[in-house]
């Protein structure tokens, strides 16, 4: 049963780092700024716990391989709130859903009766939600591996499972941060390569939503008629005034030309 453990978690090891080696070589070349990110949210996350670790250690707060005391308290709560990744996806969904939600359904119901509007910050609310989900993965990686390297020291106590389970847990966070924005990334190609490859469902999707918005695109229609039609009788005052300047230039060269 060791044997089999061991060997399916050189397997996941061994999946991950193939995953987050693909996601890099196809990320460095165009989304450097986003490996930048990613990387600097996971070196920052990982200075600060070993920061805090370290700082924790020299007064006391961490003595015997555990927490101790009100201080040691408060980081062993605080490490499990952040390493609480249901509660931050949760919050992630309920933010965007507030957002996406009521523009659905107001673009629903006003489709039927046919004065709807585009669904607004959709790009944005997909690209918050993205980036929190990247986030979140690469903290928690940096947490784990810092879990890790404080095991190996023996700084915190542990059994050689659970420190495995960390490094494991560190190693698939990060795999599954790179991968992640990797997908994010060539969502956006997959758009663009839609548009071109599939014209007659972007045509059928524009009828759509014309018919959703055939109303609001008529009133459009109007409000430019009757701004034209307001704009007329101020351009007819002025085609009425050049002629008017025109004598005016005349007849004050007139006297010139007498004089001379």
């Amino acid at each position: 049963m060791t044997i089999k453990i061991i060997g399916l978690l050189i397997l996941s090891f061994m999946a991950f780092a193939f995953l987050s080696g693909v996601a890099i070589v196809q990320l460095r070349k165009k989304y450097g700024d986003d490996l930048r990110v990613t990387f600097y949210l996971f070196s920052l996350t990982m200075v600060i716990t070993l920061a805090l670790a370290t700082y924790a250690f020299i007064t006391g707060a961490i003595s015997n391989g555990t927490f101790q005391g009100p201080i040691g308290s408060f980081l062993s709560r605080l490490l499990t709130v952040m390493l609480d990744l249901e509660k931050d996806l949760m919050i992630l969904l309920v933010i965007v859903g507030i957002i996406l939600i009521p523009q659905v359904l107001n673009y629903i119901i006003c489709g039927f009766i046919g004065c709807a509007s585009p669904v607004i910050f959709i790009e944005g609310s997909l690209t918050f939600l993205i980036w929190g989900v990247i986030k979140a993965f690469s903290v928690s990686a940096a947490i784990f591996a810092s879990l890790f390297i404080l095991y190996a020291c023996s700084v915190l106590k542990t059994n050689g499972h659970e420190m495995l389970g960390t490094l494991y847990m560190a190693s698939m966070s990060l795999s599954f941060s790179l991968t992640t924005l990797m997908l994010y990334r060539d969502s956006q190609g997959a758009v663009d390569a839609l548009q071109t490859k599939c014209p007659k469902l972007m045509n059928k999707l524009a009828s759509l939503h014309a018919l959703a918005a055939r109303h609001e695109q008529s009133s459009a229609s109007n409000k430019k008629i009757n701004l034209a039609e307001q704009s007329k009788p101020f351009t007819e005052h002025l085609s009425s005034k050049e002629p008017s300047d025109d004598t005016h230039a005349q007849t004050s060269s007139s006297p010139q030309k007498a004089q001379s």
